[in-house]
């Protein structure tokens, strides 16, 4: 997965450590982290907003389940880390290209099989690949099913697609930006008042 990061601001991040300066150790990792989880909450809900049909349209929902945060304390270091998979492990195969672009080719098989409409539920969902259609047949690098005496056009047979660059994930954290820095001073606030 690409790696996105942001910085806070030098003069915020003077005012949080002069603010959890008289903290002990540990209180100050607690203040910290919690801080994070915020600020990757933020980052997060406006990641899952931006895959509901503004950046990227909904087909199946599942890149957009599939976001998940985790913040990581690595002995002082804390890092917060929002993607496809963070929290099962399992990250879609398609969340990387989404963000960056690049070309699709076929591995095990000759052509790619490209549904059309009518290989497609009315929100773009595929009902069935490519082999599992009956009555089919191919001409000018298109899979036909025969219905009756039409020929319904399902699947265009391409040696590559090219995936634009759609950049979902670093749009979203440039528009988080200003909203995670305040909810992480706010977050600091909010946790020294539990201390006290």
């Amino acid at each position: 997965m690409p790696e996105l990061e942001w910085t806070i601001d030098k003069k915020k991040l003077e005012k949080i450590m002069s603010a959890i300066a008289d903290l002990s150790a540990k209180q100050r990792g607690r203040v910290l982290v919690k801080m994070m989880e915020e600020g990757a909450r933020v980052v997060k809900e406006r990641l899952k907003s931006n895959l509901s049909n503004r950046i990227l349209k909904v087909r199946t929902g599942h890149l957009r389940s599939s976001i998940g945060q985790k913040v990581i304390d690595s002995g002082g270091d804390i890092a917060a880390v929002i993607g496809s998979g963070v929290q099962t492990g399992a990250r879609l195969i398609y969340a990387n290209i989404h963000e960056t672009g690049g070309t699709i080719t076929p591995k095990n098989v000759r052509w790619l099989t490209i549904p059309l409409a009518a290989a497609k539920t009315p929100s773009g969902v595929l009902r069935k690949t490519a082999r599992q259609w009956d009555n089919t047949f191919f001409a000018k690098n298109i899979l036909f099913q025969k219905r009756g005496k039409k020929a319904v056009p399902l699947f265009a047979l391409k040696k590559s697609v090219k995936i634009p660059a759609r950049r979902y994930m670093s749009r979203s954290l440039a528009q988080a930006k200003s909203q995670v820095d305040k909810v992480m001073l706010k977050t600091i606030e909010e946790q020294l008042r539990r201390v006290e």
